[in-house]
């Protein structure tokens, strides 16, 4: 309802006062046309606000972060009564990329085509914001948002150039990782004992039989060379977000450039497992549907993958906020083995609340690399 349509009620009520009062009928005919024109302008609005359906399409279900998507609108208006025109505002993921339609009723089905920038990665869904239907004569309209079903649009991440990974050796002697080079549960063979060895591998029931110390000898386990692990916690901005996505992605293309396995728990609202075998396609959408999370914080996601790392000879791990509990989480883990490099996104890389933090990890051999996301995404 307009105020046009309140002075045109006031106007017909006070024509029907004076002609009451006079007794003329010649303010009549006016008064019960104003009546006429205040109950047509709701209902043929109402009318095609019921008979009004659109459907969405895109032309298709993916792009990359910074090109162009296309969405077909088909719009059908059965109203036997007719009104002004509709407004459609459509959008793909925010207000920013949101677009107004002006569509004259007087049609009854019709396509329009609108090119939106798909500015941020991430699982979008294109669809109808806003509809106002107005009335022939400006008295009134009505906004509402039409049921229609929204079609997915996956926005990959784009990736940049990273430093490969430092891996721990795994050789007896030639790293930290000597330790990790054993699996203690499955036993393969016997050999004679060598100075150094720990006590808890002698055979002592064989030794006793062959009067002589024996130690077990165990299968190497496959292992995986790399460990990524990225903070699904909401980031407090989409340019965050998308810097979050593509240092993940990009780390995992240089290694599987370098023929490295690499493995990727992601323990968002619907947790899944990324695996380098899967492939770069695959990688990037599966990063792409990722659901954020508001519960589980950072920290007990790097306590619970802490048993992992003694299978894996690198951690690479992603974050928008660090810490104390973080920092030492971090440096427990440099020391458990495998090499540890964090990648923190952030716009202040030189804040000085952030430099007691950097400054311990690298104490604990830690490397440290800053993101900056783009403040134009």
């Amino acid at each position: 309802m307009t105020k046009s349509y309140v002075f045109t009620a006031a106007a017909s009520l006070f024509l029907f006062l004076l002609a009451f009062s006079t007794g003329s009928p010649a303010f009549l005919a006016p008064a019960f046309l104003l009546v006429l024109l205040l109950i047509y302008a709701p209902v043929s609005v109402l009318l095609a606000r019921r008979s009004l359906s659109v459907q969405l399409q895109l032309q298709t279900d993916h792009v990359r972060r910074g090109d162009h998507a296309t969405l077909t609108l088909s719009v059908r208006f059965r109203s036997m009564l007719p009104v002004s025109s509709l407004h459609l505002k459509v959008s793909i993921d925010d207000v920013e990329s949101e677009s107004t339609l002006d569509i004259p009723c007087s049609i009854y089905t019709k396509q329009f085509s609108l090119s939106f920038p798909a500015r941020h990665a991430g699982c979008m869904h294109p669809g109808v914001n806003l509809c106002t239907i107005h009335d022939l004569f400006g008295l009134y309209h009505t906004d509402f948002v039409p049921r229609t079903s929204h079609p997915d649009l996956l926005v990959l991440p784009l990736d940049f150039e990273v430093a490969p990974l430092v891996y721990a050796q795994v050789d007896a002697g030639l790293g930290t990782m000597a330790k990790a080079n054993e699996d203690i549960t499955s036993p393969s063979d016997i050999r004679s004992y060598q100075t150094g060895d720990p006590m808890k591998k002698i055979h002592w029931k064989l030794s006793a039989r062959k009067q002589e110390l024996l130690v077990r000898k165990f299968d190497e386990p496959v292992l995986p060379d790399a460990l990524l692990l990225l903070n699904c916690e909401k980031p407090e901005s989409l340019a965050i977000q998308d810097a979050l996505l593509e240092t993940a992605f990009s780390i995992m293309k240089k290694e599987l450039s370098g023929d490295h396995a690499i493995q990727a728990p992601l323990l968002g609202a619907h947790p899944t497992e990324l695996d380098g075998r899967m492939g770069l396609p695959l990688l990037a959408e599966n990063l792409a549907r990722m659901q954020w999370t508001n519960g589980t914080s950072f920290e007990e996601v790097l306590l619970i993958e802490s048993r992992r790392l003694r299978r894996c000879g690198a951690t690479a791990i992603i974050t928008s906020s660090l810490n104390g509990e973080l920092v030492e989480i971090m440096c427990q883990m440099r020391r458990m083995g495998p090499s540890l490099r964090l990648y923190l996104v952030t716009f202040t890389p030189s804040d000085p609340n952030l430099l007691p933090f950097v400054s311990r990890m690298q104490n604990a051999d830690c490397e440290v690399c800053y993101v900056k996301p783009s403040e134009t995404t």
